[in-house]
């Protein structure tokens, strides 16, 4: 006991010793950008457009025609979809004493890091986007709930809803992605109530696909034609309960694009007028891009509840 008092009170005697291992944060399965369309600004443009045209729908009786008599024209029409790039960044700064006395890079460290929040930033401002541009009637809502406030705990996503997706999907005659399935990214929270409703056979695991070749990053399996992909950074809605949307799209729903791909910028460790001691480096990282929904009706978003409330904080 003497001994350890000692050692307490002994102030600075005993150093610290910094294990040059660092710790890596844990940083959550970001889909929403890296699964989707996507390529490179076109230079010298800052706003990029799509035309569609409208499609037709004549009926039977509007296309019968009368022998020598030309028939009323039928009105064609494009549509006009655009958006436009938004820049994102964010940096921290590194003393010239912390640079060179730390026994770790503390410069690779920090563009690691600004990096990674940036990543989750873009993923964020993407389902921001989805959340705020489909259509109310591409929104469906689990079990006995009609509306985002009426969504109680009991109101667990089941296997029905993920069936009500498809075939509202394929009513629509959105595209899947293999010729037979759509895929939805999941809450692990929303995941375990499914998996704890299905019964065997009827959740196919991805060990069971025909073409395993093709399994998507972080997905586990299909379930009446919809793929399941997990990401731990689907945003909840905030309500009487904590709303989780599960989100299942067809192929080329929507699109993203940069402007500018993520960088990262070191300053040099050098004197300037606003730093004339070379006392600070500063580290950063930042991203121009945009996205869009190209087809609203390749696009559902389920919203339910979860039996878990799990939720994801800083590793530290």
């Amino acid at each position: 006991m003497n001994t350890t008092a000692n050692i307490n009170l002994s102030g600075q005697v005993l150093q610290t010793w910094l294990n040059r291992t660092v710790l890596q944060n844990f940083e959550p399965e970001l889909r929403f950008y890296d699964m989707w369309m996507k390529e490179m600004w076109r230079d010298g443009y800052q706003t990029l457009a799509w035309t569609r045209p409208q499609q037709l729908v004549l009926t039977p009786a509007q296309t019968l025609l009368n022998e020598g008599i030309t028939p009323t024209e039928a009105n064609f029409q494009m549509n006009t979809i655009s958006t436009t790039a938004k820049q994102y960044g964010l940096y921290v700064t590194l003393t010239d004493i912390l640079l060179d006395v730390a026994p770790v890079d503390f410069i690779a460290e920090a563009a690691e890091v600004t990096g990674k929040n940036l990543a989750r930033v873009v993923d964020e401002v993407i389902q921001e986007m989805l959340d705020s541009t489909l259509t109310s009637s591409q929104v469906l809502f689990a079990w006995a709930a009609t509306s985002r406030a009426t969504i109680t705990a009991t109101d667990l996503l089941r296997a029905r809803d993920l069936a009500k997706s498809f075939a509202l999907l394929s009513t629509n005659a959105a595209p899947t992605f293999d010729g037979s399935a759509y895929v939805s990214v999941m809450h692990p929270n929303v995941i375990y109530d499914i998996q704890q409703e299905v019964g065997t056979g009827v959740f196919i695991d991805v060990n069971k696909y025909s073409k395993p070749e093709l399994v998507m990053s972080w997905e586990i399996g299909m379930l009446f034609g919809v793929r399941v992909v997990r990401s731990a950074f689907v945003q909840t809605f905030a309500s009487t309960v904590t709303v989780y949307p599960t989100y299942v799209f067809s192929k080329k729903s929507y699109w993203v694009a940069d402007l500018q791909a993520m960088q990262a910028f070191i300053t040099p460790r050098s004197a300037t007028d606003s730093n004339p001691l070379a006392q600070r480096v500063k580290v950063g990282a930042k991203v121009a891009f945009a996205s869009v929904i190209l087809y609203q009706k390749g696009i559902v978003r389920i919203e339910s509840a979860s039996s878990l409330n799990f939720t994801r904080g800083p590793t530290n």
